[in-house]
């Protein structure tokens, strides 16, 4: 894997969740044969047609933190781009950060005694030391900048894109239906 040159290692762990596997999707697909390289556990390396290294660590482990950065080193990438606000903390590179929504800090009573401390952690740091942050809303960003107000001209705002599988001919019959039923939401 040293051989392989690699602009960007992009953790691509998280593939398999809902919203953040989407994301890291979506960039993959629109990324297609630039030199980037990922980190990924080894039943999603069908999923890829880019180079991968194979992490086993599972996510908020003191194991992560040393194999995630081990692995970054031996790539030694230009960047590291993590999809989700949990990255090494020994890691010194330059590093992109993705920061879907600070739910955990706005809402800590909905949330396992820790989950609060761990984000807040990794969300400040990651605003402190990361070279960009993007965020996926206007609203996300607002949220950060109330908490964060020093880290404004880090985070930039890039929307999610829309996969083509959700376009479709409307159903006119369909949405006549759903149209009688105002107000509704969606």
């Amino acid at each position: 894997m040293r051989d392989i040159k690699c602009a960007v290692l992009l953790d691509a762990r998280k593939v398999r969740d809902y919203g953040i596997g989407e994301y890291i999707q979506g960039i993959l697909r629109e990324l297609k044969g630039q030199p980037i390289c990922l980190l990924g556990y080894r039943r999603d390396r069908d999923l890829f047609e880019f180079p991968m290294l194979e992490v086993k660590s599972r996510g908020y482990t003191l194991y992560e933190q040393y194999e995630i950065w081990s692995k970054i080193n031996e790539i030694r990438a230009g960047l590291f781009h993590t999809p989700h606000y949990v990255f090494p903390m020994l890691y010194r590179g330059k590093l992109v950060v993705t920061i879907h929504d600070i739910i955990h800090l706005i809402y800590p009573q909905y949330f396992r005694f820790g989950a609060f401390y761990y984000a807040r952690l990794f969300i400040k740091e990651a605003l402190r030391r990361a070279d960009a942050i993007i965020t996926v809303s206007k609203r996300s960003r607002s949220d950060l900048l109330k908490i964060y107000p020093h880290a404004a001209n880090k985070i930039h705002v890039v929307y999610n894109g829309i996969s083509e599988e959700y376009f479709s001919d409307v159903d006119h019959a369909a949405e006549e239906f759903v149209l009688r039923f105002k107000p509704y939401i969606l």
